[in-house]
């Protein structure tokens, strides 16, 4: 009888631990979709606030990052660990994304050791994904024009738009 209720109480804790996660992230985001729209293999992640130091991050799971020419990919930018995007947006203002020419990135072991530059920077706010239905793009679509970035959208635009 004893192993019995052991087993009933350790099935209910299962059961509310499962649907209260369900429920806290119900209508909330864990992804951005990243449309890559350039013939360049891409790496894409994310850093919150103003944490615009690239070099030393540590990557996991390099290849989840990684976005191959003329392709989507909703894993790059997939938050695994510390809620939803909405969650991120109660403590920061912004939410930078970084892609980077994944020809351009040299690794050591699993941390991006050394890289010349990113090619483009964009500081989202939670509004600015909203707008775009939690759907980007490098280079950026017309709709991202008034997203800051840096370099500026026209910069990106006339230098790798194809």
């Amino acid at each position: 009888m004893k192993r019995f209720l052991q087993l009933a109480v350790c099935l209910l804790v299962l059961l509310l631990f499962g649907t209260s996660c369900e429920y806290k992230f119900k209508g909330k985001h864990r992804t951005i979709l990243l449309e890559n729209r350039s013939s360049l293999p891409l790496i894409a992640f994310e850093r919150s606030g103003y944490d615009t130091i690239v070099t030393g991050r540590s990557f996991i799971d390099k290849d989840r990052y990684y976005v191959s020419p003329n392709s989507n990919n909703s894993q790059a930018l997939k938050r695994i660990r510390w809620g939803t995007y909405e969650d991120l947006f109660t403590y920061h203002q912004y939410c930078l994304v970084f892609i980077l020419n994944a020809n351009d990135v040299r690794w050591s072991n699993d941390h991006l050791s050394d890289l010349d530059s990113y090619l483009v920077r964009y500081d989202f706010t939670l509004e600015d994904l909203q707008d775009l239905d939690w759907r980007i793009s490098f280079p950026p679509n017309d709709s991202m024009k008034t997203i800051s970035m840096w370099p500026p959208f026209e910069e990106v635009i006339a230098k790798y738009k194809e």
